[in-house]
C-alpha cells in the first residue's frame, strides 16, 4: 500500500538523519509495515530488545510523544487517507486501522482533524 511505503521511507530517513532514533527504529518500521495490527508497548519493547519502561523513556525523548500517542496519531493519518478513497465506509476504515470500536474511532477522529470522519 502506498501509505505504508511512504511511512517506511519516512522511517528510513529518520533513522539515517537522527542516530538517537536507531534504538527505536525497528519498532517504527514494524508499525509502518503492520499499522493495522493491534500494538502494545510490550511488543514494541521486545522488537527493540529493551524493557517497556526504557522504551517509553527513549521513545518520548526521541519523538516527543508516548508510544501510544504515536500509534493513535499514525492510525488517524492512515484513516484520513483511506477515507478519501471512494467506496470505503467509516466502519471499514476504523477496522482496517485497528480500532476496537466505531465509537472510539468517531470520538478520536475529531481530536486530530477537527471534524467527524463523515465530514472528512
Amino acid at each position: 500500500m502506498k501509505i505504508a511505503q511512504w511511512e517506511s521511507q519516512r522511517v528510513r530517513f529518520i533513522r539515517k538523519r537522527y542516530k538517537p532514533l536507531n534504538r527505536i527504529a525497528p519498532a517504527l518500521e514494524a508499525l509502518a509495515e503492520y499499522y493495522g495490527d493491534r500494538w502494545i508497548v510490550g511488543k514494541l519493547a521486545d522488537i527493540c530488545c529493551m524493557s517497556e519502561s526504557n522504551l517509553r523513556r527513549v521513545w518520548k525523548d526521541a519523538i516527543g510523544q508516548t508510544p501510544q500517542e504515536y500509534i493513535i496519531a499514525m492510525r488517524m493519518q492512515m484513516a484520513a487517507a483511506l477515507l478519501r478513497s471512494p467506496g470505503r465506509s467509516v466502519l471499514d476504515v476504523s477496522m482496517i486501522v485497528a480500532f476496537d470500536s466505531l465509537s472510539s474511532f468517531n470520538r478520536l477522529f475529531p481530536r486530530h482533524f477537527k471534524c467527524t470522519p463523515l465530514q472528512w
